[in-house]
C-alpha cells in the first residue's frame, strides 16, 4: 500500500496510480517523522521481499497523500537483485551494476558503495533511507560540500553531524548509515 501502482505499461507510456498529496518535507516533528518512517520502511521492505532495490530514495521520491499516508515514487533506477544463496539473511547483487563502474542515483542520498560506482543490494536502500530520516529530524541533509565529488568523498568517508534526537532514533539512524569496515 505505501508503493505507487502502476496499471499499465506500454512502449512509450506508463499508467500510474493517481496520487494526492505533497513531496514528503522535512524537517518533520520527531513523532511525524517516525510515523512516515515506519511507512517508508514497509515500502522498501515489500519491494525488497519482490527482489527490488529502489537505487534512488530521497524526499523528493516520497510522497505524502492527502490522508497522511507515504507513497514511495520513481523506481527508474530500480534493479532487481537475488539473495546470496548460502546466505538467506545477506542479500547481494547478483547482477552488475547498470553499467560497469557506473554512478546511478541522487549524490545526497547515495549509499558508499553507490557513490563507488560498486553493485548496490537492498543495503543501498537501508543507507539511503537513514539519509532521508537524518533529514526528516533534523531538516538538513547528512552530507554536503560544494562540489558532487566532495558530497560522495562525505557519504564514503565521513559520518554526518550528530543528529539531535531520542537516543533510540539516534541509534536506528547510525546503523542505517553505517559504512562497511
Amino acid at each position: 500500500p505505501n508503493i505507487c501502482q502502476i496499471h499499465d505499461i506500454g512502449d512509450d507510456y506508463l499508467v500510474l496510480e493517481y496520487i494526492e498529496g505533497k513531496p514528503l518535507s522535512c524537517p518533520l516533528p520527531e513523532c511525524e517523522a517516525v510515523r512516515l518512517a515506519i511507512q517508508i520502511a514497509a515500502a522498501l521492505e515489500a519491494a525488497h521481499k519482490k527482489g527490488i532495490i529502489h537505487r534512488d530514495l530521497k524526499p523528493g521520491n516520497i510522497m505524502v497523500t492527502t490522508e497522511g499516508s507515504v507513497k514511495l515514487l520513481d523506481f527508474g533506477l530500480a534493479k532487481l537483485y537475488e539473495q546470496d544463496a548460502d546466505s538467506s539473511q545477506s542479500p547481494t547483487a547478483d547482477f552488475p551494476a547498470t553499467q560497469a563502474g557506473a554512478i546511478l542515483g541522487t549524490v545526497a542520498y547515495m549509499s558508499p558503495e553507490q557513490a563507488q560506482g560498486q553493485p548496490a543490494d537492498a543495503r543501498s536502500d537501508v543507507f539511503s533511507f537513514g539519509l532521508v530520516l537524518y533529514e526528516m529530524l533534523s531538516g538538513r541533509r547528512a552530507f554536503t560540500g560544494d562540489s558532487n565529488y566532495s558530497v560522495m568523498d562525505a557519504v564514503v568517508k565521513k559520518n554526518p553531524p550528530p543528529l539531535q534526537a531520542c537516543p533510540a532514533i539516534v541509534l536506528i539512524v547510525s546503523r542505517c548509515l553505517a559504512k562497511q569496515t
